[in-house]
């Protein structure tokens, strides 16, 4: 059944810069209406998380292990708000050891990566509950509508107003958008969704808009790495000793 559904904002993506935006957003303007569409089960993006049903308390951060910061000294706000984070146990400094592999899978010299430049965070939980937590921290998951498994394919801006559609057909119309994921202003939107236009120069002509034309410009330079996750199974008498004292090591292929 297709629905429409109107809000004062609508964000794109349930990462965790779009759960960082919708809580500070709230704390200001805590009447207005905000719905958060995310193509996944639940919050966190690309730190997502696979909980195991079989096994309790089993947890793979099978998208982002953690997160870096490369400026947060030029940054106050961003500097007070990991701060903030840190306070509240919401994450800590990640200090895992760190190994290059050359193609024959031997060590090699650490190269600088740009996934390891400045400070590197990890979430004290799963990097799917940071995000959970981000939004919980201030009393907000009741001010914010979720719309899980809903792909936005379509934008259109009118009257000063946002119309989107989802895959399945429903509408829902905004004043405000934030587009916490590049997919709907990336050229890699025409093969995944399957058009002949990236959605948001649809929606915005060119030269409507100089911010507007400048952000699709850098954008259509801007690459991406598609993402692998490899999941070893083993068999049930396999058991794995390690007394290593760090919680995670990372691999750098």
């Amino acid at each position: 059944m297709k629905s429409n559904f109107t809000y004062d904002l609508v964000i794109i993506g349930g990462g965790i810069s779009a759960c960082v935006f919708a809580s500070q957003y709230l704390k200001n303007n805590i009447k207005k209406k905000i719905a958060l569409v995310e193509i996944g089960r639940g919050l966190g993006g690309r730190s997502s998380t696979r909980i195991s049903k079989r096994f309790k308390g089993w947890k793979l951060n099978h998208g982002a292990p953690n997160f870096n910061i490369s400026n947060s000294k030029n940054n106050l706000l961003l500097k007070s708000y990991i701060d903030e984070l840190l306070e509240n146990k919401f994450i800590k400094i990640d200090d895992s050891d760190s190994f290059c592999l050359n193609q024959d899978l031997n060590p090699e010299t650490q190269k600088i990566s740009q996934f390891s430049c400045g400070v590197n965070y990890l979430s004290l939980d799963s990097m799917s509950q940071l995000s959970q937590k981000i939004i919980e921290s201030s009393n907000l998951k009741g001010k914010i509508d979720f719309y899980f498994e809903t792909l936005i394919v379509d934008l259109n801006f009118n009257y000063n107003e946002w119309l989107l559609t989802s895959k399945n057909g429903d509408k829902f119309t905004s004043k405000y958008l934030i587009c916490s994921t590049n997919l709907l202003l990336h050229k890699r939107s025409l093969n995944i969704l399957n058009t002949n236009q990236i959605p948001l120069r649809k929606a915005i002509p060119t030269n409507y808009d100089k911010k507007i034309d400048l952000l699709l410009n850098l954008l259509e330079e801007q690459t991406f790495i598609p993402r692998l996750t490899f999941l070893i199974y083993t068999n049930e008498n396999y058991s794995y000793k390690d007394f290593y004292s760090k919680k995670q090591r990372y691999f750098y292929l």
